[in-house]
């Protein structure tokens, strides 16, 4: 299961040590010691939970948790403000700066970690929540196109329209073809929605990641004889990871279409495979439309209908199952675009190598 993000934000790093300790292996912990580094952090980092410090050089807590509430993405996280200043005054300006909690410092240890717990539980809670409407959302709009596929053809069929035996087959095919899809459709959110409420555990075994990169762009290759796939292994050529390889290969496959999809005809599709000393990393950039400064934050949010119109089609739910196939292997997965130009897609994953170290 993926774990909680928490941001910690303590000009101290003694501080910032104890929260390490407290925290550290239970959740996914990113720490910072100014404040006003921390809304480009939360953007990218998108935390569960923000523990903030008040006192601050640059930005103090106050500042950053207004910050925070006017930043569309942001404005309904967690915030727990911890402090070493234990006036009511100062408690009630956090409250009206928009702090959900208020903690002073020392603290009391089961407390603290009783208070953090709780304000994760209430995050999955109203995510749980967010995501059961998101899924009928979603359904109603993206099964109107299969079920009027089947409606229609199905309709002429039982009206005893006049047509020959090749023009039934063909509305037989429709049908088949149209239920197929909805078929798909339905098992893909299920899939996206038991992964992003953690009902999915996977059976990780050790996989070559460059082997089911090629792989996957061979397939897509052969589909699309005049786009040009560039495979640059950069120095690698084997990074061992532990994983799924189904999840590997769908993400894959995810991508690589993708960027052939939106390439012009005869352009190029770059994939990029290269390991660091606990990271591997594939990414797929193709020399696209590029996608729109507005949109690029809801790249991976299956219900934003809204896209650019050069990209014509609907991939939301396809990049958001990726990015939860992704999450649940403990890895992650970004987006970087220049409108015009070109858009990049990375995934980074643990090595197998570093994953053993950490068990």
């Amino acid at each position: 299961m993926v774990k909680a993000r928490i941001l910690a934000v303590d000009d101290d790093p003694m501080n910032l040590a104890v929260i390490e300790e407290l925290l550290g292996d239970e959740y996914n912990l990113l720490q910072l010691e100014r404040g006003d580094a921390v809304l480009e952090a939360a953007k990218e980092f998108q935390p569960d939970l923000v523990l903030l410090d008040i006192m601050m050089p640059g930005m103090n807590g106050y500042e950053v948790c207004e910050q925070l509430r006017a930043t569309d993405g942001l404005k309904h996280l967690k915030i727990m403000l911890v402090s070493a200043k234990a006036m009511v005054e100062e408690r009630l300006q956090g409250y009206k700066a928009g702090a959900d909690d208020y903690v002073t410092k020392p603290f009391n240890l089961d407390e603290f970690l009783a208070k953090v717990r709780v304000y994760i539980r209430l995050k999955s809670v109203e995510e749980v929540n967010e995501l059961k409407m998101g899924f009928l959302d979603l359904l109603n709009h993206d099964t109107k196109t299969p079920l009027t596929s089947i409606m229609a053809p199905a309709e002429l069929l039982m009206a005893n329209s006049p047509m020959d035996e090749d023009e039934r087959k063909m509305m037989g095919k429709m049908i088949l073809d149209s239920a197929k899809d909805l078929s798909g459709l339905l098992e893909r959110v299920s899939l996206w929605s038991a992964l992003k409420l953690g009902q999915v555990e996977i059976q990780p075994e050790e996989l070559e990641l460059v082997e089911i990169v090629e792989n996957e762009a061979e397939a897509i290759q052969a589909k699309n004889p005049d786009c040009k796939l560039k495979i640059n292994l950069q120095g690698c050529s084997s990074i061992r990871v532990l994983g799924s390889r189904s999840y590997l290969s769908t993400v894959s496959s995810t991508l690589l279409d993708n960027a052939v999809r939106y390439s012009p005809a005869s352009g190029q599709v770059e994939i990029a495979l290269q390991q660091t000393s606990s990271k591997a990393q594939f990414s797929v950039t193709d020399q696209g439309p590029g996608i729109s400064p507005s949109y690029l934050p809801h790249v991976f949010d299956p219900l934003c209908v809204e896209e650019p119109k050069a990209h014509g089609g609907r991939q939301g739910l396809s990049l958001a199952l990726s990015k939860a196939m992704i999450e649940a292997m403990n890895g992650e997965i970004s987006v970087d675009s220049s409108p015009g130009v070109t858009t990049s897609f990375t995934v980074s994953l643990p090595t197998a190598e570093e994953l053993r170290k950490a068990a």
